[in-house]
């Protein structure tokens, strides 16, 4: 067999150079798939920013639609209620659009829930009325409360520096804190206000949060009515002392209600003496709308507080990414 007539030093640096070769590949290789995978990555997430701006403004056309429902209801009767009567209440379904997207919108009534800002009413009777029944939903839902907690509330919802007693908080307890602020002494814009009030940090604040959120709003006037014809048990036995919950099973099997008479007339339980017609309604001005829009990967969730004035344009007053407050069943999508 014939020997091999190349040097070995020559064989050596064969070898070294193919090694050298497959290294430079080897590393071009990842550096080729890093950039592959970084371009991939880009794309993907352009695609699921445009997704998102796409699902975005599809769930901001839901606004219309909820705002041509409630028109079409206020011109078919003069109540508000949950039941098949109601246009705005069959829009829990879903819509598919051409390019896959899907669409999903349901209107909930806001007065039927305590209305934080009732406390700042000018009107001492009202916000007396106000104080004690949030005092008793208080008690019955949130029972581990900070004492105090719609003294707190009132001093953080009217327009003054002035500390009531006992029990208020001004600049002088929240500016103290860490990190400090200060009251907004105006009417809240979101219930989650609540937990920014003093003795609502910890444990403690969670669950007075938890055990309130599905009861209370933030509406933008302090002497709305509650519409007994959507309001819950518990919104309804802080209506007035004494009342039981067989009492507010009866008045929600009684729905609808025509007028706040009918209401009291045929649940007289309810006709406590501090307990005024005038604080009552049958109709409601505010709805929550949620929508939810799912497009490829994105899924973008909007909620819209409506303004439907007795007469005129309906408005949107309020709308966020984030519920305002809890939302209840019905305006909770799986």
């Amino acid at each position: 067999m014939a020997r091999s007539t190349v040097p070995s030093h020559c064989r050596n640096e064969r070898g070294i150079a193919l090694i050298t070769t497959l290294l430079a590949l080897a590393i071009a290789v990842t550096a080729a798939t890093a950039v592959a995978y970084r371009v991939h990555l880009e794309i993907r997430r352009t695609q699921n920013v445009l997704s998102a701006d796409q699902a975005q403004l599809y769930a901001r056309t839901a606004e219309p639609i909820a705002k041509a429902l409630l028109g079409i209801d206020r011109k078919a009767n003069q109540i508000d209620v949950v039941n098949e009567d109601e246009a705005w209440t069959h829009t829990n379904q879903t819509l598919t659009m051409e390019d896959g997207a899907t669409a999903r919108m349901v209107i909930g009534d806001l007065q039927g829930r305590f209305n934080l800002n009732s406390l700042a009413s000018t009107d001492a009777d009202r916000s007396h009325f106000a104080a004690e029944l949030f005092r008793r939903l208080q008690e019955a839902e949130a029972p581990g409360a900070p004492p105090e907690l719609g003294v707190k509330l009132a001093d953080w919802t009217d327009p003054d520096q002035n500390v009531r007693f006992p029990g208020g908080a001004e600049d002088d307890v929240y500016t103290r804190m860490n990190p400090p602020y200060r009251p907004a002494d105006q009417l809240m814009v979101d219930p989650s206000e609540l937990r920014l009030l003093d003795g609502m940090s910890g444990d403690t604040g969670r669950r007075t949060w938890h055990g309130l959120c599905p009861y209370i709003a933030a509406l933008p006037s302090a002497d709305l009515p509650t519409n007994v014809n959507t309001a819950p048990v518990p919104v309804l036995l802080s209506l007035a002392p004494g009342l039981s919950p067989a009492d507010a099973r009866k008045a929600i099997a009684g729905r609808p209600y025509n007028n706040v008479e009918d209401f009291l007339t045929r649940n007289t339980a309810f006709a406590a003496p501090g307990l005024k017609s005038g604080w009552l309604s049958v109709a409601s001005e505010y709805f929550l709308v949620h929508t939810r829009v799912t497009m490829d990967r994105a899924r973008v969730d909007l909620y819209s507080v409506l303004h439907r004035p007795s007469s005129g344009p309906i408005s949107v007053i309020y709308r966020a990414r984030t519920a305002p407050g809890c939302v209840d069943g019905r305006l909770a999508f799986n």
